[in-house]
């Protein structure tokens, strides 16, 4: 069954079990484009698996930079993830036995 995490969310749902980072930690462990980072981050945050711990001043000049973790433990967050995808392939399975009645229905 798949998760349906990107390759992205799933290498930040990675780099993030082993402790709070930085998304310019994630970039340069992983590879992955800044801007994939910050995309994963945001619909991490948004799906309730991630969240903002803190702001690091790291010069005297610019913005804070922000520090991310996991909202819980990796393990927990994907048992959840597969609740939830097993939930919408009921709702899909529903919807295909409703359509199979109305084709049914129509033959009849």
């Amino acid at each position: 069954m798949q998760l349906g995490f990107k390759r992205s969310e799933a290498l930040v749902l990675v780099a993030l079990e082993e402790g709070c980072r930085k998304a310019k930690e994630i970039v340069s462990k992983y590879g992955i484009r800044q801007a994939d980072v910050s995309e994963a981050l945001r619909s991490l945050i948004k799906k309730g698996f991630v969240k903002e711990v803190g702001k690091l001043k790291e010069h005297k000049v610019g913005r804070p930079v922000k520090l991310y973790s996991l909202t819980s433990d990796l393990n927990a967050i994907i048992k959840k993830r597969i609740e939830e995808r097993k939930e919408e392939l009921e709702r899909e399975i529903l919807k295909l036995e409703k359509l199979k009645q109305r084709l049914n229905s129509c033959t009849s």
